[in-house]
């Protein structure tokens, strides 16, 4: 099962993860909102911040994408149009470009939700 971290203190987040999880296919997916449900993510041992800052995603095999890589884990167990997109994503030129995109917007997000994110950024 996949399981998708996220920033449920977000709207923007909480938005778009609900219409994620309305298209997924069942029982897919562990959805795991780090604003009331933080104690999975870490037990992984990461930082409570971090997930509140980045998108964190962990596939079948355990393994953590972070970030761009979050999405592509999770499109692609979307399947369909999504799995395209995200094998399309990981296309070197585009890759690198939605990198960059995502941090700044990362970034952004997480300075302006700082009021109302649970826990006490660095």
């Amino acid at each position: 099962m996949i399981k998708v971290f996220y920033d449920g203190s977000c709207s923007l987040c909480s938005k778009e993860i609900a219409y994620y999880m309305k298209i997924a296919p069942a029982g897919r997916f562990d959805w795991v909102n780090l604003a009331t449900t933080p104690e999975p993510f870490i037990q992984l041992g990461y930082e409570l911040t971090e997930g509140f800052r980045l998108m964190h995603v962990q596939d079948d095999q355990g393994n953590m994408a972070i970030a761009v890589d979050a999405f592509a884990a999770l499109w692609h167990g979307l399947g369909g149009f999504w799995k395209t997109l995200a094998i399309i994503i990981k296309w070197p030129v585009i890759y690198s470009l939605t990198k960059r995109v995502y941090m700044i917007f990362a970034k952004r997000r997480f300075k302006k939700s700082r009021g109302s994110c649970p826990v006490n950024p660095r």
